[in-house]
């Protein structure tokens, strides 16, 4: 399974179960996968992090890029919406477990100096846990 792959399986996962969530309506993701026991914070670019903060303690904007294709719309703003960054921890033929951690908490890690983290750690700290089919 590759990044691209879990983002497909992802937006299928959100459309079908999002809304189950009703604090939660808007918000933004970034989505990582990791093929070993550890998910290691340096995998994150260093404006992902920045960008979702913006998202979720003040404002942001973006401009989708205009190369042709088929573009849902021209831009977009988000004030003040939760953001996440999205792990899925695989293994083959095992189930697909991801989990859902808020930027403040995924941030604090950082400060922090912490380098990585565990799949059961990423349980712990996660807002939600979930499975892909």
């Amino acid at each position: 399974m590759k990044e691209k792959d879990f983002q497909v399986n992802f937006g299928h996962w959100i459309k079908a179960n999002w809304m189950d969530y009703p604090k939660i309506k808007t918000a933004a993701f970034e989505l990582k996968i990791t093929k070993t026991d550890k998910f290691y914070l340096s995998s994150l670019e260093k404006h992902q992090p920045q960008n979702l903060e913006l998202v979720n303690k003040s404002f942001f904007f973006y401009k989708f890029p205009d190369l042709g294709l088929q573009n849902p719309f021209d831009c977009v703003s988000l004030y003040k919406e939760p953001a996440y960054v999205v792990v899925l921890f695989y293994k083959p033929r095992q189930p697909k477990n991801f989990y859902i951690i808020p930027i403040v908490t995924i941030q604090g890690l950082i400060d922090d100096g912490i380098k990585s983290f565990d799949e059961g750690n990423a349980r712990k700290l996660a807002l939600i846990s979930a499975k892909l089919k």
